[in-house]
């Protein structure tokens, strides 16, 4: 007996342990948009009812006693209204998140329900090695970052996605809904797809090579008749350059699956 209440008192400490590691805001919420505008998170779906923003708790050392009871605020007069330095403002059917004050390399993992769809937007060189993170998300995504690199796993789409000094990786799930547009200006796209996807493609790189997994069939277009300006027939020539260019379709043909790069490589994989 007494073995049963030191385990269960042993289990109620580890639970209230692990409670006290982090820090969470939460936003009753299931449909709209999501539209974060801030760097280095990671996004999380979930077939739940609540938006949850989560932090980890700070230490000791972190906390600022003297800014007990007060809120902290910035210059671009938006307020922290979750605890997480965070600004969270709903209007309408959008929900914007925004940082307030410093938050270092603070990690912010956010649980954002299936139904919703979801918006990232960063920029700034300060925000260079942070990355934006997104797994097991069945919504609809829309990324656009600077510095920031993408890492996308477990998604079905449909998806647009740009970085421009980061590269992007991307796994999606054995169900995809297009269309779907990966680019990274100079850095590889690196993605994995279900081998049995339909798909119109559309792969590019101006500087690097691609790569593609024995087994994913593309068949290539037939070259149309290309002129120049000047109405002069170009059909079978190509234009001195580096750039490699794939369009044609995959096991027939279906959603857009789009893949660029200027400056880097691209590595097209099978599930």
């Amino acid at each position: 007996m007494k073995k049963i209440v030191a385990t269960i008192i042993l289990s109620i400490a580890l639970v209230s342990l692990a409670g006290a590691q982090e820090r969470q805001f939460k936003l009753p919420k299931k449909t709209g948009t999501l539209k974060v505008n801030i760097p280095g998170v990671t996004i999380e779906g979930y077939d739940g009812n609540e938006v949850v923003f989560s932090a980890p708790e700070l230490k000791r050392e972190e906390k600022d006693e003297r800014a007990a009871g007060l809120r902290l605020v910035s210059g671009s007069g938006l307020t922290d209204n979750t605890g997480l330095n965070l600004s969270v403002r709903e209007n309408g059917g959008v929900i914007d998140v925004d940082e307030v004050g410093r938050r270092d390399r603070e990690l912010i993992t956010i649980k954002v329900p299936n139904t919703m769809s979801v918006k990232v937007a960063t920029t700034g060189a300060m925000n260079a090695g942070r990355s934006v993170d997104i797994k097991d998300f069945k919504g609809e995504l829309e990324i656009s970052t600077m510095y920031n690199a993408i890492s996308l796993h477990n998604i079905t789409g449909p998806v647009n996605a740009k970085t421009i000094y980061g590269e992007l990786t991307a796994t999606f799930a054995s169900l995809v809904k297009g269309p779907v547009s990966l680019v990274s200006v100079y850095k590889f796209v690196d993605v994995s797809i279900p081998s049995s996807l339909k798909a119109n493609v559309n792969i590019s790189t101006k500087n690097g090579n691609i790569y593609a997994a024995d087994g994913l069939d593309i068949k290539k277009e037939v070259s149309k008749e290309k002129k120049d300006s000047d109405g002069e027939d170009l059909t079978g020539l190509t234009e001195w350059s580096r750039s490699s260019d794939i369009t044609g379709t995959l096991n027939g043909g279906g959603m857009d699956l789009i893949l660029k790069t200027s400056y880097g490589k691209i590595y097209l994989r099978k599930n």
